[in-house]
């Protein structure tokens, strides 16, 4: 696994993928009658996954990968936009020293055929980082921005990566690649 190294890098990624993505997707999409995205049919949705930290001080004070899980909501629209809708979503991040909750609102579209979504938000990062001589190793809230790019490969089933940018913690960027896969109920 390739492990990126600065946030610039790993946020240019997300950047890039997010576009290839909407790009690929978004030129075969047909005109079609809206219809209810499979998320907010099935609003309830439970995530399992890994987290690979962005810095290497967060890292070292967690590891190269660890486990993530989230637990999301939707609702048809907060915002009125055709082929979208809202996620409220609240997860927890953590291995060894690391902790992080990220706590968050966002708005996810979908093409014609609701194969696949992306969207963005923003939100609340809870975190705690113990780095001794670093950081202060205190529970903080944290503003933050993330990304996300995701294929519904059944009505249920459906497969997600997100690039959370938090706003630094005691100096110490704390964000990073998200890999995860749900079931919707």
């Amino acid at each position: 696994m390739t492990i990126f190294r600065g946030t610039i890098g790993a946020f240019g990624m997300m950047t890039v993928a997010t576009c290839l993505a909407t790009g690929i997707f978004g030129g075969q999409t047909a005109a079609q009658a809206q219809t209810l995205p499979t998320a907010v049919l099935k609003p309830l949705a439970v995530k399992l996954g890994a987290f690979n930290p962005s810095e290497a001080t967060a890292r070292r004070a967690g590891s190269d990968v660890m486990f993530s899980a989230e637990v999301e909501y939707t609702v048809e629209n907060l915002i009125q936009l055709n082929g979208s809708y809202s996620v409220f979503t609240v997860g927890i991040i953590q291995q060894g020293d690391y902790r992080m909750i990220p706590i968050t609102i966002g708005q996810n579209f979908t093409d014609g055929k609701q194969n696949y979504f992306y969207g963005g938000g923003i939100g609340l990062y809870n975190v705690k980082l113990d780095l001794p001589g670093l950081t202060s190793n205190k529970d903080k809230f944290i503003f933050g921005l993330y990304g996300t790019v995701g294929l519904n490969v059944t009505k249920t089933f459906f497969t997600e990566v997100k690039y959370h940018y938090p706003f630094k913690y005691d100096n110490q960027f704390v964000g990073g690649f998200q890999v995860m896969a749900g079931l919707r109920f």
